[in-house]
């Protein structure tokens, strides 16, 4: 079944009118930004990875290199 152009223009007007359920009310956005931005700590980091070392969970090699990646950061 086609619609006619005054009705596909109605039922968009009409659906204009709805919530939007994605948006806060009172906001004028639709989806809210939020930061993306991750603050990661390197010392805490490599505490965890000092503890799965002397866990057992990780080898001395898997430490130097992933010890590496994130001091190069």
């Amino acid at each position: 079944m086609k619609l006619a152009r005054a009705e596909v223009g109605m039922e968009s007007e009409a659906r204009r009118q709805l919530p939007d359920l994605l948006r806060r009310p009172g906001s004028t956005h639709s989806v809210e930004a939020w930061s993306t931005s991750v603050t990661v700590d390197p010392a805490a980091q490599l505490d965890e990875l000092a503890q799965l070392v002397g866990q057992g969970l990780v080898s001395i090699s898997e430490y130097e290199r992933q010890r590496r990646k994130i001091c190069d950061l």
